[in-house]
């Protein structure tokens, strides 16, 4: 029997219409599908820095710096596109100061602080940055630059754990520096330090203290000289030999005994780069430090 509508009119065969659908059904498969295989690449990408970034981190982690070292530089230097990339550049400078390339280290954050300002992570990493910053310094005993990186960190990051540890060694730098500046007049006779020597880059040098009675108890002290000035200085020799060395507070400490008509002691040494530096020295006596606020600027020249 023929299908007829209400007007008289043949009707369509119900498989027309459901070839129709198919067909449009079809089209947005293919359409989905192409979208889909376009935006692939972004969804489904793997960085392939994020394995030895990885590997590099855990090395610094466990303080293996060497390895760790290696493998951030390796990442920076054959991954330059990746997000892993100002990541390994900070590991970079981390590695350095655990190995006790502190002056390096420092210079490459304050290079990084300049190199990454457009990275959108920046805020992040320049909290980073500081907070390595900061106790680097503090090692160091650099108190002008920690002061620095100091109020940075209490600008930018009231709040965070970095600055609560700064806090409190930028109070201990102001008690000490209220107690030096009480007690420096005591000490202006008592310790001299004198050089008649122009220091040059690879030539030796001395540099003479002169403790006179009545700056600490006869009997045994130490001479402390601040880290930092020994990143730049070999020592050659000590006359008179010390008793023994030892390094802490941020200082090295040669142990003495000092008689009762006084010590005059010679720093043999040799600078292994130019610039200005400073020789900042302090007394020790039965583990107490003695703050002298005594710091001499070495000044030394190019070959």
């Amino acid at each position: 029997m023929a299908d007829f509508t209400l007007k008289g009119q043949r009707r369509q065969p119900a498989r027309f219409s459901w070839f129709r659908f198919a067909g449009v059904f079809a089209i947005f498969l293919v359409t989905v599908n192409l979208a889909a295989l376009g935006a692939a690449p972004a969804l489904f990408e793997v960085d392939r820095a994020r394995g030895p970034y990885t590997a590099a981190n855990n090395f610094e982690l466990t303080r293996v710096y060497a390895q760790a070292l290696e493998g951030y530089t390796e990442v920076a230097k054959n991954h330059p596109e990746s997000r892993y990339f100002s990541l390994a550049r900070i590991g970079i400078a981390n590695s350095l100061a655990g190995l006790g390339h502190r002056a390096e280290a420092a210079e490459l954050y304050d290079q990084l602080l300049v190199d990454l300002i457009e990275d959108p992570d920046y805020a992040l990493h320049r909290l980073t940055i500081l907070s390595r910053l900061a106790s680097i310094l503090e090692d160091a005993g650099d108190a002008d630059a920690f002061q620095e990186v100091y109020t940075s960190l209490l600008t930018d990051y009231p709040d965070a754990e970095a600055t609560r540890r700064a806090a409190r060694y930028a109070e201990d730098l102001k008690a000490a520096q209220a107690a030096a500046e009480a007690d420096a007049s005591h000490f202006d006779d008592l310790v001299t330090v004198s050089s008649d020597q122009a220091p040059v880059v690879g030539e030796p040098f001395s540099i003479v203290v002169t403790i006179m009675p009545g700056a600490v108890e006869p009997g045994p002290f130490g001479l402390a000289v601040n880290l930092a000035f020994w990143e730049h200085v070999d020592l050659v020799g000590i006359t008179p030999s010390p008793a023994s060395t030892s390094e802490f507070w941020a200082r090295r400490f040669f142990q003495f005994t000092l008689p009762d008509d006084g010590l005059e002691i010679a720093f043999l040494m040799r600078a292994e780069s130019a610039g200005d530096f400073v020789f900042d020295l302090d007394l020790e006596k039965a583990f107490e430090l003695v703050e002298l606020g005594l710091v001499v600027p070495v000044e030394v020249a190019a070959p």
